[in-house]
């Protein structure tokens, strides 16, 4: 065997044992994004959830924060929406899915899918997510947010969608689905797409993202007979979800690179 072929028999086998140390380490999703060009080099973002603790002071909670958005940026990821507000609005567990309260989410941006999968085996990063006294809740998505506006109060839906249709008429406002009643609300889908966990399995395979101009709109939308009827009537398709509320958002600067509130200069909640 010539000397080419022996060095590109050892790089395959290399890449092949990068795959499989991966897989091991961190799960499916990091072996996928590795192999896959298109993934590696889109935008990613990752969304983190941190179950709660005895410990729910905001202290402990920022300087975890600020370590990990420094971690982040040092492979292309910024914070594009953080809350510390998280209440449980709905749950069906029926299928398994976590039970576990989250307090908090931090929903993170990397200009490209391979930054992720960087950030995740850096070892400051392991030596951070040690510091936690509970695992968080990871996934990630390759679909960017439509109108999203981290300052408007919002639903974050996980759910699992047992249709295996592409284009599910569960998250459709003008289907049958439970979105029907939203435009009648003035609310929106401001962003949806499928999940993908990281170091975690849960079993909600899609999320959504709905926003109000007012708190109000949400809860006259939550009570329309409209939005149960139509969850009801989709009901065999719609296994698991979780329905998380988020206040609305104060205290923002505005971010000139994506007109997006600047959630990496003031947290929400903070004094502006």
């Amino acid at each position: 065997m010539r000397r080419y072929q022996l060095g590109l028999l050892a790089f395959c086998l290399a890449l092949v044992l990068a795959i499989v140390l991966l897989f091991t380490y961190l799960g499916r999703a990091a072996a996928a994004m590795v192999v896959d060009g298109e993934q590696r080099s889109a935008p990613y973002y990752l969304f983190q959830w941190l179950p709660g603790t005895a410990d729910t002071s905001a202290e402990p909670r920022s300087a975890y924060q600020d370590a990990l958005m420094a971690v982040a940026a040092v492979d292309g990821g910024s914070l594009l929406w953080s809350t510390t507000s998280l209440r449980r609005q709905g749950t069906r567990s029926r299928r398994g899915s976590s039970r576990q309260p989250l307090v908090a989410l931090d929903v993170i941006e990397f200009t490209t899918g391979i930054g992720l999968v960087q950030m995740l085996t850096n070892s400051e990063f392991r030596e951070l997510d040690a510091t936690l006294p509970l695992m968080p809740l990871r996934a990630g998505t390759a679909a960017p947010p439509r109108d999203l506006d981290p300052t408007a109060p919002a639903l974050f839906i996980l759910f699992e969608d047992l249709s295996g249709a592409s284009a599910s008429a569960l998250v459709d406002p003008r289907g049958r689905g439970w979105l029907r009643a939203l435009a009648a609300h003035g609310g929106r889908v401001s962003w949806q797409g499928d999940l993908t966990w990281w170091g975690t399995e849960a079993i909600w395979n899609r999320f959504l993202v709905l926003q109000f101009a007012q708190p109000d709109a949400l809860e006259r939308w939550l009570r329309d007979p409209d939005t149960r009827t139509g969850r009801a009537l989709v009901s065999r398709e719609l296994g698991d979800f979780l329905i998380l509320r988020i206040p609305a958002q104060t205290g923002v600067a505005a971010d000139e690179r994506s007109a997006l509130p600047d959630t990496r200069q003031i947290r929400p909640g903070s004094a502006s």
